[in-house]
């Protein structure tokens, strides 16, 4: 089947048709989400999001340009899209744990730069952190889940999600007091 014909088909409602456009461009979708997410799960879950997109939106494919080529459009624009959302969130965190409650639009790139390589460190000490930690944390401030939700999904007490939430930022502040930028110590 051509790129046209699986389009057809897809719009007919064809499962199957939609399962071969999935198996041709998955490693593409999976790429790009990987490249903007630098996770493993979280790409395989974008991806999934994609994926539905495309499906609920194939019908508005006009055929003016190649099939890959709007693929690649949807995927780069719903990445960008999680970018954004996540990027605020992991901002949030950082001055939440900094104290500084300000984020200015007005960065200098030289800034910028410093700022991302703080909230690469960030991330991959969260990473480092102990799971039951790691994923108090992440529920918490990515998943902005409430402290019953997370005592509901981990299956523990409120309490207990209050006291993983503190000694995970404790950790976090001790890993994150190590790294030195600028000349000053980076502190929380």
């Amino acid at each position: 089947m051509n790129e046209k014909e699986i389009v057809e088909q897809i719009n007919k409602g064809d499962i199957e048709a939609f399962r071969l456009l999935v198996d041709k461009y998955k490693d593409r979708v999976f790429s790009c989400a990987y490249k903007f997410t630098g996770d493993y799960l979280e790409a395989q879950d974008l991806s999934q999001e994609i994926f539905l997109k495309i499906y609920r939106n194939i019908k508005s494919f006009n055929n003016q340009s190649k099939l890959s080529t709007w693929i690649y459009r949807v995927s780069t624009n719903m990445c960008i899209d999680w970018k954004r959302k996540n990027q605020k969130k992991l901002d949030l965190i950082i001055n939440n744990f900094s104290g500084n409650t300000e984020i200015s639009d007005n960065i200098l790139p030289e800034t910028d730069i410093i700022q991302k390589e703080d909230r690469n460190g960030i991330r991959s000490k969260i990473e480092s952190l102990p799971n039951i930690y790691k994923e108090t944390l992440i529920l918490y401030h990515f998943y902005e889940m409430s402290y019953k939700d997370i005592s509901k999904e981990l299956k523990i007490s409120e309490k207990t999600v209050d006291t993983r939430l503190y000694r995970g930022r404790r950790l976090l502040r001790e890993h994150l007091n190590k790294y030195s930028y600028g000349g000053e110590i980076y502190g929380l």
